[in-house]
């Protein structure tokens, strides 16, 4: 698909990594599907994905993780 960001590259399902904001700390995820423009590098998730990382970042912020680094495919 033509990439939103800048109209000129096709993106391509890849990998990447992402973190997120939780209070005080932060929640790392690794391996995390998205589709990366070729061109420019924007990385796009699909909502189901944005959907579990919130949910999971979440969880985590319940147990009182600070930090934490996790594998995507792993939850």
């Amino acid at each position: 698909m033509t990439c939103a960001a800048c109209g000129r590259g096709e993106t391509r399902l890849s990998t990447t990594t992402i973190v997120l904001e939780n209070g005080p700390g932060s929640i790392i995820f690794r391996g995390v599907p998205a589709n990366v423009c070729q061109s420019c590098g924007e990385e796009f998730v699909e909502d189901r994905v944005a959907l579990e990382l919130i949910k999971r970042t979440q969880a985590a912020a319940a147990s009182g993780a600070n930090q934490q680094t996790l594998d995507y495919a792993a939850g």
